[in-house]
C-alpha cells in the first residue's frame, strides 16, 4: 500500500477558486502514515466552494475542530493519544461532518468507539484468534456497483475504476452499504454510511492512487460525500 511520495509540509492552506455567491465550506484533511500521489489534492477541483487545510501528523488534533465543516482522514495511523480522542470525539458529537477515505480505513485500531461505531469497519494487519489477516492488492480493475439510493451517490450510476481492493476487513452489522463490488480481492462494501447517529460520516474504500484520483467517478462520489457531511446535499 506504498505510493511514490511521502508528505512531509507542514500544515498547508490550499484555497480553491470561490464564487462570491458560495458560502466556503471549511475541509479540513489530515495526512500522515502513508504516502500518496500529489494528484489526491486535484480530486477537490470539481469543488470550487471548497476551501483545504491539510493537517500532516503529528500535528493533527493539536487543536479544537470548532472551525471544520468536514473532516476528511486520509491518514494511516494506529494509535491516536487520548487528548486528539478527545477533541475528535467532541466534534463528532457536536455533529461534525467526517468522510473517510481509502487508507484511512486502518485508522486509530487501538480505539474501540472509533472502528466500531465511527467507521464501522476493521482491517486487520496481522492474524488474531480466529480472525485472518486482512488483505490488500493494488492495480486491480474494480466493478463498482450501485446499490442504494442515497446523496452520496446521487448522479452515480454503476462504473469501474482502477484501484486497490481490501479483503478480509469486519464490518459492523448495521452499515448503510451505499456501493458494492464483486472482485474477488475487495470485500464486497465498498462504501457506505456510518451507523453513528450524532454526526454525517461517510467511508469510501476507493482512492489508492492517480488512476482513482483522476477517475470522474470517484470524483463525484468524493464531492457528494463532502456535501453530504457538510449538510449541503440532502
Amino acid at each position: 500500500m506504498q505510493s511514490a511520495l511521502r508528505l512531509v509540509a507542514p500544515i498547508i492552506l490550499i484555497c480553491l477558486t470561490l464564487s462570491a455567491q458560495e458560502k466556503p465550506l471549511r475541509l479540513t484533511v489530515v495526512v500522515g502514515g502513508h504516502a500518496f500521489d500529489p494528484s489526491f489534492f486535484r480530486v477537490f477541483d470539481p469543488m470550487p466552494e471548497v476551501r483545504v487545510e491539510v493537517h500532516p501528523h503529528p500535528m493533527a488534533y493539536n487543536r479544537e475542530l470548532k472551525g471544520t465543516d468536514v473532516l476528511l482522514l486520509y491518514d494511516m495511523l494506529d494509535e491516536l493519544p487520548e487528548a486528539k480522542r478527545a477533541r475528535v470525539r467532541r466534534y463528532l458529537e457536536g455533529g461534525g461532518g467526517v468522510v473517510i477515505l481509502h487508507h484511512a480505513l486502518l485508522d486509530y485500531a487501538d480505539w474501540p468507539f472509533w472502528t466500531t461505531e465511527v467507521a464501522g469497519v476493521k482491517y486487520f494487519r496481522k492474524a488474531e484468534p480466529g480472525q485472518p489477516a486482512s488483505t490488500y492488492k493494488h492495480d486491480i480493475e474494480m466493478k463498482i456497483r450501485v446499490v442504494k439510493d442515497h446523496p452520496v451517490v446521487r448522479g452515480l450510476k454503476d462504473f469501474t475504476i482502477q484501484d486497490e481492493g481490501y479483503k478480509g476487513m469486519w464490518f459492523a452489522p448495521n452499515l448503510n452499504v451505499l456501493l458494492e463490488t464483486n472482485h474477488p480481492d475487495s470485500d464486497r462494501p465498498v462504501a457506505w454510511i456510518s451507523p453513528y447517529a450524532k454526526a454525517r460520516v461517510a467511508v469510501i474504500q476507493l482512492g489508492h492512487g492517480k488512476e482513482a484520483h483522476e477517475s470522474p467517478h470517484f470524483r463525484q462520489l468524493v464531492a457528494n460525500a463532502i456535501r453530504w457531511a457538510a449538510r449541503r446535499l440532502n
